[in-house]
């Protein structure tokens, strides 16, 4: 004669799996969520790269027209402090660039009216040793 299971043991086996689905489901959200930062990650590195590119030459002429006009202005002359704060201005752009190049995972922070926006400082890795700009 066959073995037929009890009441209880079939009640054991139902919460077994039961238990094992439920296991699998937290694991299945899991590793969605992992695919959709990845994705998210994604777009935010294609993006980045994009702006970097395209900024990163103009830039550089930036750099080469400002340092060329503080040589021919002298230092007391009241353009040479305009033309410095510009520079300052265009090197904290450079380093804005330069964490935009090193963006290593998805981090938001919020902004206005509820819109959240990528949070460069935290999603990039530290370049310089040193976040502040």
């Amino acid at each position: 004669m066959a073995y037929k299971p009890t009441r209880e043991e079939l009640i054991q086996k139902v919460k077994e799996l039961e238990k094992e689905l439920e296991k699998e489901a937290v694991e299945h959200k899991q590793a969605e969520q992992e695919r959709i930062q990845r994705e998210k990650l994604e777009g935010v590195l294609e993006m980045a790269a994009a702006v970097c590119h395209e900024l990163g030459q103009p830039m550089q002429a930036l750099y080469i027209h400002f340092d060329n006009m503080l040589e021919i202005i002298s230092g007391h002359d009241a353009l040479y402090s305009e033309v410095e704060g510009i520079m300052e201005n265009a090197h904290r752009m450079g380093k804005i660039i330069k964490k935009l190049q090193n963006i290593a995972r998805y981090e938001t922070r919020d902004y206005v009216r509820g819109i959240k926006i990528i949070d460069i400082d935290k999603a990039a890795e530290l370049y310089d040793g040193n976040t502040n700009m």
